[in-house]
């Protein structure tokens, strides 16, 4: 099943899992699993995301401008309202951002503190075997389950469930969406 995985795994948001074929320190040979710092803090669909909706907000606010207006408006008011519009949508997007990637964190860390802090194999094993996508873990055989629960349990657990990457995402989050508006408003 490993064999399988591509090389770099995405975990969300918080780290990116990338799987080495290099001796694990235990001196047994194979794939090991270190933590690395994710390449991009928002990925390529998350950016074309939040641009798109940034645009549509702009659209959006010009459209409801126009018809209650009865005709043409000055365009500074307009450009004006739609930066604003943008800008208040911006920070809300950015903030469901942070709830979203806090919640994962959390989750992720609950799951790797229970790891550690089990001292039931057979309970370790479950607790593994149910974080895994259904589909993955009804084909993972038991050395499979095994050696994901021993690289979990040595992965060290950050103290929060947001980091600096994860705010630098949201300010990414804000400015996609309200540069957005430019195009729309010129």
């Amino acid at each position: 099943l490993i064999e399988r995985l591509p090389v770099n795994v995405v975990l969300p948001k918080w780290r990116q899992c990338r799987l080495d074929e290099r001796a694990a320190p235990t001196g047994r040979t194979g794939l090991s699993r270190t933590m690395a710092p994710a390449a991009r803090v928002l990925d390529p669909v998350e950016r074309a995301s939040e641009a798109i909706f940034g645009v549509l907000m702009a659209v959006s606010i010009m459209g409801a401008l126009s018809v209650t207006s009865g005709g043409p408006m000055d365009a500074r008011a307009t450009l004006l309202m739609a930066i604003g519009c943008n800008i208040a949508w911006g920070f809300t997007d950015a903030v469901m951002y942070l709830v979203s990637t806090a919640t994962v964190n959390s989750r992720n860390l609950r799951l790797v503190r229970r790891l550690q802090t089990t001292t039931d194999i057979r309970e370790a094993r479950l607790i593994v075997a149910d974080a895994l996508p259904e589909r993955v873990a009804a084909g993972a055989r038991d050395e499979t389950i095994e050696a994901l629960r021993k690289d979990l349990c040595s992965l060290p657990v950050p103290t929060s469930a947001l980091e600096g990457r994860d705010f630098l995402g949201a300010l990414g989050v804000f400015l996609i969406v309200v540069l957005a508006t430019f195009p729309v408003v010129f």
